[in-house]
């Protein structure tokens, strides 16, 4: 979370998580159900007004969503 006295920067490393996970879900196939046998991610943000969540595994080298809340 950004204190309320300090601005927010959208700098590169922002720039390429942001690129990753919009990549991420707008890939085909966009979703994928979730498979017990290999690991997963959570990828999340929050702020003062929302939390959002998404739920990824790698498959054949390429990250796939599993789920997805907001």
């Amino acid at each position: 979370m950004i204190p309320k006295d300090e601005t927010f920067v959208f700098d590169y490393l922002r720039l390429q998580s942001f690129c990753k996970l919009k990549e991420t879900l707008i890939s085909a196939p966009i979703m994928q159900p979730l498979n017990w046998n290999l690991p997963f991610e959570i990828m999340y943000s929050a702020s003062d007004y929302d939390v959002e969540g998404v739920l990824e595994q790698r498959k054949h080298n390429k990250v796939h969503a599993s789920y997805y809340a907001s």
